[in-house]
């Protein structure tokens, strides 16, 4: 021993005196630290001395703690021993046929009484080690058993001692808990539930097994016990420094920092091992199963191969085990899915609908969101709970062996699909909504996080839990396949399981689509959640209607020039959206970088142009063509555009080629949809009245050509005639009459050119027309019966009166207004624009104001309303509201009211009052974009509001003609010349198309497309009914005999009621049913 190990121990004095006291947990021959070599007999695997070996002669050793000082001893004087011992009860005393050896006498005995061993033959059977004086009379742990070696007798001790028979035995394995237990009389009952386990190590000494008793764990004594029975054989006063530091050189022991000694080797024996595997195993096969379906079972032995023998599985074919694998496999994976499921319920549900105080307010709102996210998930979970116990139950019928579980699977199959069918479909959209509220309510994100810490969790989150049912069938029939693929032909399963699997099959096909439109109303939900439109402009893209759902979207770039930009296009079922992502505050944004396209009036370019080269951009996103160092790749171009507004078109490039045939397809059967929708549910459906009779003379047409050329529709006019509807139209050359049928006959009633419009109002009978510049009237009368053939169209021109004056006429226009019929009229003066009105009277006036003209047996009158008024700038258009005249200018809507023209005239909207709004540069973009086009009229949007419309946008504005909605303003698809008033709609018609928006929001619900549309007849209600819509557009017929101009009447159309069948079935009545 050196002597820096020296100076690490303890005095001799220490070790002696805690050594009178206290004894180590192990006895001395456990830390006996020698090659195996030094020893002969069968070897140890640790070193421990065992073998047919003899003590000292001379010698002597007692039991129990005598033992330990007689190898103390031995080992500072001569070295180890040569012959080890341990306690051990006398082999007498227990079953012949588990402990007894063939070496054993049967007439030698010590001085206990204890038969000794003769001859030195070894058996595979194992002994028990006895002990002679009242010691421990077993090891607690079989494991610890090995074959014993040798008999011998120790010399006695000083204390007269007798000797005992000793057989050695390693000490039991480091994690096996066990200890020595506590002394107790020497008997033992061996349980009769045994097992047997192979192990090749101890093949040599016997047929290579053990048989391993099932025994209730003694109680077991503590270390302080242990260590009061450990005596050292010498006085402290006789150890040196350096015996000291030999003894724990011999012990294996080492100092730790505490001043404490732990043998360097505490690691079990082989044998030791293979026992307590043994007896895992065993208590595996007998209880393993009642564990696995209580749930107690450790996870690592939930396998089917873990909870039968070794010799069992050895007797099956390896395709019999891979099947019943399988099956176990399905089992545990139904209890592990129930087991989830009940937590949902445990942890999420049942709180979050206890809570107090709640933790989404109202309950309306908590029961709406509580369906929404966890759906039918309880119901899920009691159909499966019914299937589980049905396997739990096949499974202790029939174990180890299951037969089969098809039947099973089938009818749980049956019963799961309506309620699988209906949480899947939802799915999307339960984990939206759960996001979208985990975002907006601090409470509830509270309630999650502490709902999280539950250890059950395994720390999953409240996703994966309800994200469960939609996988599960999926992975059940991919097992199950599994199961039919290991199944022999001849088996019944060979018929049944084919049928489990077609219906799981055909059930995950059917939801798919389910599935796929439920994720895309998701992401339609987040882009819409993030949409950024530009400042000031309102877009009503309906994005709450229920049918909104995003159809594609991918990433895709823009070009400008020699600069590349990558951006996102979104196909929704109205809509096409160009947005750009942008981080803001850590949540990214959907930013409009252009206005939406209406899918009604998307057109598709070119879709098969030469890709194009594209640079790899830069760190700053940019990157010129011309830096040629730079890689590059190919993308795809496709364009689409705005078929209403040809300025507005976009190419954009895809990364390869089959995406741009996904886009391609994507765009063709969306707009077939929304075509197919919006034909079946039209506000107004366009029917053709004449293509033909009113033909334009063009170049097609041979200057000899003898065909009469009326030239293009100027206005139209209808009216009511005893119960018939007539019409009238006026061209170039004059107006025309018949009478409002399928195909009318027309008939010119007046020659007249440069006829600019016409009205009719037919309480009164009278047919108002603007001639070039000049207003005047005609009788209606007379003229039903110049197309009926009753007069010559003169009579018709001569019941013609005059109702300006002036012949500088602008315009006029015919309605209601304050319960009065009156014509307003807009003359063109020098330096402004003179405004007068005429009521229609059934009475003879009284002053000399009255125009009188006789026609017939009736006397129409018109009078001056009012007085007139000026406008000091251009007049656009005139508009009839309840009260007021609202006339058109360029700067601004005046609002008139024809009795108190005294008033200051209002002009809206009104800056002066925007001014007090705090969002001034909103205010300064409207009135600039206002400043800069002409108002057309007024439309009333509800009560409070109106909107004012110009001919590219319209904004909303107060009843005193403040600006509304935060100055916000709605931009056409297409510019307009006209519009018409039909509540809750209004008609915007310009030269191409005629786009129907609902005033109050305007959202676009219809399109009407056509060249060189004009609004024929656009007057107000001036009766019960309102007046047909009549517009003219260019006609289908282009060749040699002119250009047709269409006549088409706009009829409102009504939603389709279905009347409900009562329960008597009435349609069966005739069957007698």
């Amino acid at each position: 021993m050196t002597v820096e190990k020296a100076k690490t121990v303890r005095s001799a004095q220490e070790i002696a005196a805690s050594s009178s006291s206290a004894r180590s947990p192990y006895y001395y021959e456990d830390y006996i630290d020698r090659p195996q070599s030094s020893y002969t007999g069968q070897g140890s695997d640790y070193g421990y001395p065992y073998g047919n070996t003899q003590p000292q002669a001379g010698t002597s050793a007692h039991s129990n703690g005598d033992w330990a000082q007689y190898y103390a001893a031995q080992a500072l004087s001569t070295g180890p021993p040569q012959n080890a011992s341990s306690r051990a009860p006398a082999p007498s005393q227990h079953p012949s046929s588990l402990y007894s050896h063939p070496s054993y006498s049967s007439t030698g005995s010590n001085t206990s009484g204890v038969p000794t061993a003769s001859g030195t033959s070894q058996s595979s059977v194992h002994q028990r080690p006895s002990f002679s004086n009242g010691g421990p009379d077993y090891y607690e742990d079989p494991e610890s058993f090995v074959t014993p070696t040798a008999t011998s007798s120790p010399p006695a001790n000083s204390m007269g001692a007798a000797h005992s028979t000793i057989n050695v035995y390693t000490h039991p394995p480091e994690n096996s808990g066990w200890r020595f237990p506590e002394p107790r009389p020497q008997f033992y009952e061996p349980n009769p539930s045994q097992g047997t386990v192979t192990d090749p190590r101890w093949g040599a000494q016997g047929n290579g097994s053990l048989t391993v008793p099932s025994r209730t764990p003694s109680h077991r004594s503590t270390m302080s016990q242990e260590r009061a029975e450990f005596q050292l054989p010498w006085n402290a006063s006789e150890l040196s420094v350096n015996h000291v530091g030999e003894l724990m050189d011999q012990l294996g022991l080492e100092e730790d920092r505490d001043g404490s000694r732990t043998p360097r080797s505490m690691a079990p024996s082989v044998e030791s091992q293979a026992l307590s595997e043994a007896e895992e195993e065993q208590e595996r096969i007998q209880n393993g199963l009642d564990k696995f379906q209580d749930g107690t079972l450790e996870e690592k032995n939930c396998e089917w191969h873990r909870l039968v023998s070794v010799e069992f599985r050895e007797s099956l074919p390896s395709n019999d085990i891979a099947r019943q694998s399988v099956i176990f496999e399905v089992i545990k994976s139904e209890r592990d899915y129930v087991r989830d499921l009940a937590l949902v319920e445990e942890i999420f549900i049942n709180p979050l609908m206890a809570a107090d105080p709640p933790v989404i307010t109202p309950e309306t709102r908590l029961r709406t969101f509580r369906n929404d996210v966890f759906q039918n998930i309880t119901d899920i979970l009691a159909l499966h709970r019914v299937s589980l116990e049905k396997l739990f139950e096949r499974q202790r019928e029939q174990h180890p062996i299951v037969v089969s579980i098809a039947d099973i699977e089938l009818d749980s199959a049956f019963e799961l699909q309506p309620e699988y069918e209906a949480y899947i479909k939802q799915y999307p959209i339960a984990e939206s909504r759960h996001r979208r509220e985990l975002k907006a309510n601090s409470k509830y994100r509270d309630f999650i996080e502490a709902a999280l810490k539950d250890p059950r969790l395994l720390k999953r989150g409240i996703i994966d839990l309800i994200s469960r049912p939609v996988t599960r069938l999926p992975r059940v029939s991919l097992t199950l396949q599994r199961i039919f693929d290991k199944t022999d032909k001849d088996h019944p399963d060979a018929e049944t399981m084919p049928l489990t699997l077609n219906i799981l099959s055909d059930f995950v096909k059917s939801t798919e689509p389910g599935v796929a439109v439920a994720d895309a109303k998701v992401k339609f939900w987040a882009l819409c959640e993030g949409l950024v439109y530009r400042p000031g402009e309102i877009i009503e893209m309906d994005l709450y209607d229920p049918q909104r759902h995003l159809v594609y979207s991918s990433a895709v770039g823009r070009r400008n020039g020699s600069d590349w930009r990558d951006v996102n296009l979104s196909l929704l079922d109205n809509f096409v959206l160009i947005t750009s992502p942008e981080v803001r505050q850590g949540r990214t944004y959907n930013v409009l970088i252009s206005r939406p396209i209406p899918l009604e009036c998307l057109g598709l370019g070119s879709f098969k142009d030469a890709p194009v080269s594209r640079k790899e951009e830069n760190g700053s996103g940019r990157l010129s063509s011309f830096i040629t160092s730079r890689p590059s790749h190919q993308v795809f171009p496709f364009t689409v555009f705005n078929r209403l507004d040809v300025k507005r078109r976009y190419t954009f490039y895809v990364d390869r080629e089959n995406l741009r045939t996904k886009w391609y397809e994507a765009f063709v059967d969306a707009m077939a949809v929304r075509n197919i929708q919006l034909d079946v549910n039209k506000w107004y459906a366009p029917e053709v009245i004449d293509d033909g009779v009113f033909v334009t003379r063009t170049l097609s047409v041979p200057s000899n050509s003898q065909t009469y050329f009326s030239g293009q529709i100027s206005g139209a006019a209808t009216w009511l005639e005893g119960g018939r509807t007539y019409i009238a139209v006026s061209a170039n050359d004059g107006i025309y009459a018949a009478l409002l049928v399928s195909r009318p006959q027309f008939r010119m009633v007046l020659k007249s050119p440069k006829i600019r419009s016409i009205a009719a109002l037919d309480q009164f009978h009278k047919l108002i027309v603007l001639k070039d510049t000049s207003l005047v009237a005609y009788n209606l009368k007379v003229l039903v019966n110049v197309v009926q053939g009753k007069v010559p169209m003169e009579s018709f021109e001569g019941s013609m009166e005059h109702l300006a004056k002036d012949s500088s006429v602008l315009l006029f226009s015919a309605g209601i207004m304050a319960e009065r019929n009156l014509v307003v009229y807009a003359v063109k003066g020098f330096r402004n624009t003179t405004m007068r009105a005429l009521e229609a009277v059934a009475q003879p006036p009284t002053s000399a104001q009255a125009h009188e003209r006789r026609s017939g047996d009736a006397v129409i009158t018109f009078r001056n309303y009012g007085s007139e008024f000026y406008i000091p700038r251009d007049v656009f258009g005139i508009t009839m509201l309840r009260k007021t005249l609202a006339i058109s200018t360029a700067s601004g809507i005046a609002i008139v009211e024809p009795t108190q023209v005294g008033n200051a005239i209002a002009i809206v909207p009104d800056w002066n009052a925007a001014t007090r709004d705090s969002n001034l540069q909103a205010r300064a973009m409207l009135k600039e974009r206002c400043d800069s086009s002409h108002p057309l009229g007024l439309a009333q949007s509800g009560d409070d509001e109106l909107m004012v419309i110009y001919e590219s946008f319209g904004c909303y504005i107060t009843k005193h003609g403040e600006p509304a909605r935060k100055h916000g303003f709605i931009r056409w698809e297409n510019p307009i010349h006209s519009f018409l008033v039909r509540e809750p709609h209004v008609l915007l018609v310009g030269s191409s198309s005629i786009e129907v928006r609902h005033t109050p929001t305007g959202r676009l619900l219809q399109v009407l497309e056509g060249k060189d549309i004009r609004l024929l007849q656009g007057l107000p209600k001036l009766s019960n009914q309102p007046p047909p819509i009549i517009i003219a557009r260019r006609g289908e017929k282009n060749n040699e005999a002119g250009m047709s101009d269409q006549l088409i009447e706009l009829v409102p159309t009504a939603p389709l009621e279905i009347p409900s069948m009562d329960d008597s079935g009435i349609i069966w009545d005739e069957w007698g049913v």
